[in-house]
């Protein structure tokens, strides 16, 4: 669902009111991996050892269950992929031009692109669209971690996880394990950090997601621990300030509990949760007219683990609830003309549209891992999750009038195994997925493989391939016009729709270098089948046509599927923030194109085909850090008009060119610790085209936004 442009203003101001695949090898600084490393299990819980002194490190026997982790001290050693980073706390909270969200802490890495608007923080990775990303928190999967969210999309104004309470992420965007959800551009797991179970700490901060609080500590001894994190944001203060705009609330709470019945069982509790209003009531003072827009919009999600680690297996069972809510709304009063027969210059006051869109979840995993030698791993899973999807909408104007309200089940059921064999220099990853969903009565069997060589002082390479399947992120956008009979008392005929599919491989080359240096390059392919036939290039126009079914007049999609491709070369050298200088450098260059209904090709919306970021940084004495951050791409394509095929996204915006600095101070005491830091985006005012929309039928550049500095404080006690 598109969101006006009475709306969107409310990001930037709210903002600115805030000022003020897979291979064996040595453990490298970003620890690239296709299954998870063993963060928690004892090293003696398996034979052969039997001596915690004398236990070896061996790869296959210390792997950690997919998406899921144990106690104690990990092996050192990991399966690795070029196509998986791992960032660390430090980089997470030390990079400029982020202001702590993670997805733009994401965009940093090379083939991931951002619209560029403090407004939206989507990520669009290696030319797919942001629909094609999954989160994962703790074992959990969410569809969205932000603030001001679309179903459509990934991204929203900031995200409403804590970055401060992030221990790591791991950034899959190619040779995504076969025990990863299915999705196709990439996975971002994220782990949390436990809380202490020495003593009872707390802290309060104040920031851009505004006032909050953190406390943790233990109980039952040194057996169990919780974590609890509670931010809240209102505006309302601001409201003899604006004068034209949005008053927006929101807020977010997450809790975490860990309990140890025994060094082999963990049990885990995570929920989390945010809620989002805004109100929009622009005035102008030549038009009496006004239009009022409000949107309210709630997630949650609770999750249940139980693991545990046996001698010669491992095994996860987790079940979890998740719930996401919009609902909106938009009145209009003033004087009308002449339309559909009214009179002119009636007085009129009117709900134009209203609905809302609410969707719950229950999902439950089954993980288990057997180690056969110390070469050789079996990894299997099941899953099963039923969702109740609920849409409503209704429109209001002068000359149309439509309502549709409708209640739908989805059920998607799957399962994958995935074998790991390693002998020598030489590792070799197998994997094979199979999801079934009934909501469009369909299903996708997906072949992963992975092979890298790893000779000694000379690096790894590495080369991986593979089918990936999802649910059409175009269900999300149109649901009710496939649930409902929206277009002219016409609905959409489901068993039309397909799962989206992308085949693709990668070749890639990692080294380390010095003690937590890295040098890393990776050229990809990607071609997509299943895409849904267009018109024009907006989504909104389907290549569709009425025919009768079963007595009915049912909208048909016209054959044969639409397609796309993708394909670039991705460079990095990075040093990590935990020495006294750091730097990232990284470079991407791809093309990215699509087929519409004519069988020609075209650039796509987000066909970024050069791309470059430098963040440099150093220590101050103790307790201090500066970073920079420069970033400069090649301007996205536009089109002028949605009739001429000719004109399809053929010219281009200017060079986007941007740089950030960021300033901050840290010291921790043994009672107390203070932490602060100030942040200027966009510190040379550019405000350059950096991506069109297209909005009720007509197309909208939108610019970068000028300066914005930002602040934070954390006391912790």
């Amino acid at each position: 669902m598109l969101i006006s442009p009475a709306a969107k203003r409310f990001f930037s101001l709210f903002l600115i009111s805030l000022s003020g695949a897979f291979a064996g090898v040595p453990e490298t600084p970003d620890t690239l991996q296709s299954v998870q490393p063993s963060e928690t299990r004892s090293p003696c819980t398996m034979p052969p050892c039997a001596d915690s002194a004398r236990c070896p490190s061996n790869d296959l026997f210390t792997r950690e269950l997919p998406r899921t982790e144990v106690r104690a001290k990990p092996y050192d050693a990991t399966v690795k992929s070029a196509s998986m980073t791992r960032m660390d706390h430090d980089q997470i909270m030390n990079t400029a031009g982020t202001a702590n969200d993670l997805n733009r802490v994401l965009a940093i890495n090379p083939g991931v692109t951002t619209n560029g608007t403090i407004e939206d923080n989507a990520i669009v990775v290696r030319g797919g669209s942001s629909a094609e990303n999954a989160y994962i928190i703790d074992g959990m999967e969410l569809e969205n971690i932000n603030h001001f969210f679309t179903f459509e999309r990934t991204g929203g104004a900031i995200g409403f996880i804590n970055a401060d309470l992030v221990e790591k992420l791991d950034f899959y965007t190619g040779g995504i394990p076969a025990s990863m959800p299915p999705k196709i551009s990439s996975v971002i797991d994220i782990k949390l950090r436990d809380g202490s179970t020495e003593t009872r700490r707390g802290q309060c901060d104040l920031n851009i997601s505004g006032l909050g609080a953190v406390l943790e500590g233990g109980f039952f001894g040194v057996k169990g621990s919780y974590l609890a994190n509670f931010r809240w944001n209102d505006m309302r203060f601001l409201k003899r300030f604006i004068t034209e705009g949005d008053i927006p609330r929101f807020g977010d709470g997450l809790v975490k509990l860990v309990f140890h019945p025994s060094d082999r069982h963990v049990l885990e509790a995570l929920g989390v949760a945010s809620y989002d209003f805004f109100r929009s009531i622009p005035t102008w003072e030549s038009d009496p007219d006004s239009k009022v827009y409000q949107k309210e919009l709630s997630q949650g999600a609770l999750g249940l683990s139980s693991k545990f680690t046996g001698n010669l297996f491992q095994n996860a069972l987790s079940l979890s609830f998740t719930s996401i809510h919009d609902e909106y709304f938009e009145d209009y009063t003033g004087f009308i003309d002449t339309i559909g027969g009214n009179i002119p210059g009636q007085f009129l006051s009117t709900r134009i549209f209203s609905g809302e869109n609410r969707r719950a979840t229950v999902d439950l995993h089954e993980d288990i891992s057997f180690f056969f030698g110390p070469r050789l791993r079996l990894d299997m899973g099941c899953l099963g999750r039923f969702t109740r999807y609920h849409v409503r909408h209704q429109e209001n104007y002068f000359y149309w009038n439509s309502f549709g309200d409708s209640t739908v089940d989805g059920i998607q059921t799957g399962g994958y195994a995935q074998g790991t064999l390693k002998t020598g220099y030489v590792t070799v990853i197998a994997g094979l997925r199979g999801d079934y969903y009934s909501l469009i009565t369909d299903y996708g069997v997906a072949p992963k493989i992975g092979i890298a060589v790893a000779p000694p002082d000379c690096g790894t390479f590495s080369i991986n391939g593979g089918i990936s399947y999802q649910l059409p992120p175009w269900i999300d956008q149109r649901l009710w016009y496939f649930l409902t009979p929206y277009h002219g008392g016409v609905a959409f005929h489901m068993e039309d729709f397909t799962l989206q599919r992308c085949w693709q491989g990668g070749i890639g080359y990692e080294k380390p270098f010095r003690q937590s240096g890295l040098v890393k390059t990776e050229a990809y392919i990607k071609w997509y089948d299943r895409e849904y036939p267009y018109w024009y290039p907006e989504q909104a126009h389907f290549a569709d046509s009425i025919q009768e079914i079963d007595g009915k007049e049912q909208w048909r999609l016209i054959s044969p599927h639409g397609k796309k491709r993708a394909f670039g070369l991705e460079v990095s050298l990075k040093q990590k923030p935990s020495d006294r200088f750091f730097y990232n450098m990284s470079a991407s260059f791809a093309s990215v194109r699509d087929q519409y209904i004519n069988g020609l090709w075209y650039n796509d919306k987000n066909d970024v085909q050069a791309a470059s970021t430098l963040i440099l940084g150093s220590s101050i004495g103790k307790y201090q850090r500066i970073s920079v951050r420069f970033s400069a791409s090649q301007g996205r394509p536009y089109t002028t008009s949605s009739f001429d095929s000719t004109e399809y996204y053929t010219k281009r915006f200017d060079p986007v060119y941007s740089v950030n600095v960021r300033y901050g101070i840290d010291y921790q005491g043994k009672r107390m610790g203070f932490s602060a830091y100030l942040e200027a985006l966009n510190v040379l005012n550019q405000t350059s085209f950096v991506y069109q929309e297209y909005y009720q039928g007509e197309y909208m550049n939108r610019r970068m936004n000028g300066i914005l500095p930002l602040a934070g404080v954390t006391v912790s006690f």
